[in-house]
């Protein structure tokens, strides 16, 4: 999949989480959710999803 089709394919979630780890680096999942603005559960959940598309590790 190239860069655009990955991207597009991301839920807003997924793309928040993304630009708060750009901006911070490695962080926790309550450092995520502070940064977001998304519950704890909201950022493990889009955490597994972009894991899964193989954006995480």
């Amino acid at each position: 999949m190239n860069p655009v089709e990955l991207a597009s394919s991301l839920h807003e979630n997924e793309r928040r989480i993304l630009r708060a780890l750009a901006e911070k680096g490695e962080a926790s999942t309550e450092e995520l959710s502070r940064a977001t603005g998304l519950t704890r559960d909201a950022v493990e959940k889009a955490s597994d999803w972009a894991a899964t598309k193989g954006v995480l590790t």
